[in-house]
């Protein structure tokens, strides 16, 4: 009889729906990603932004998807998304940082506080921006070790999506000490230097094959192979 008893009981403490909390016991070096307990529900409130907040009916999502995989996201112009986090009390009131990486526009709240704003938010279609700060580091603090962060979001309709780096990730939150963020703007420069040169590599190329097709115009190939080298140094960031 017991053990039945205590089944029922269980059952009842998980029907209440108790929020799944994300624990940040450390940072690393190359920090924490948000990617376990995160709920999301469709539609606008400012409510939804307070951590006392109930959110226990909301649907769990994985945000850090590629946005194709989430159609759900895009039925209303704005959504939410919230997660609870519990920090460890050695990183109460030190200074820290968080990094985005995003396809939509976004609203970043931390206990109810708006941090950050990345891009519109709207509920007309034709206003929504969307923005990827590819992860570029702004200031975060926690105050205590019980923590809320809420996200208002708009995914921008016809997205151009050349404008952003593949994976389409549809959203991505990232904790790391502040001294750790300089050598991510480090290696971001090294990468970007890559890709330009990359890209240049493959617009001499284009250019050259362009040149013997104007020489030897019966040999379409050489057309062929210099739209593909074009469209590679777009690909990789050229402009």
């Amino acid at each position: 009889m017991k053990p039945l008893l205590l089944s029922l009981f269980f059952a009842f403490i998980s029907s209440l729906g108790f929020a799944q909390v994300f624990r940040i016991d450390s940072l690393p070096q190359q920090g924490v990603l948000l990617d376990k307990g995160w709920k999301w529900h469709a539609g606008d409130n400012p409510e939804w932004a307070k951590p006392d907040f109930d959110d226990s009916t909301w649907e769990e999502i994985d945000p850090t998807k590629d946005v194709y995989f989430l159609p759900q996201i895009r039925k209303q112009a704005v959504g939410w998304l919230r997660i609870h986090v519990t920090v460890d009390s050695t990183l109460v009131n030190k200074a820290l940082a968080f990094q985005i990486k995003q396809t939509a526009a976004s609203q970043i709240f931390l206990n109810g506080n708006l941090l950050q704003t990345y891009g519109i938010v709207s509920h007309q279609p034709e206003l929504i921006k969307a923005i990827d700060p590819v992860d570029e580091p702004a200031g975060l603090l926690f105050n205590q070790t019980q923590q809320t962060i809420a996200i208002r979001f708009s995914i921008q309709n016809n997205l151009p999506y050349f404008n952003f780096n593949a994976p389409f990730r549809f959203f991505r939150f990232r904790v790391r000490e502040v001294k750790d963020t300089d050598r991510f703007n480090q290696g971001r420069q090294i990468f970007y230097y890559i890709n330009f040169v990359y890209g240049g590599f493959f617009l001499l190329l284009g250019i050259i094959h362009l040149g013997f097709y104007m020489t030897f115009s019966k040999q379409k190939a050489n057309l062929y192979f210099s739209s593909l080298k074009y469209r590679t140094h777009k690909e990789s960031g050229g402009h």
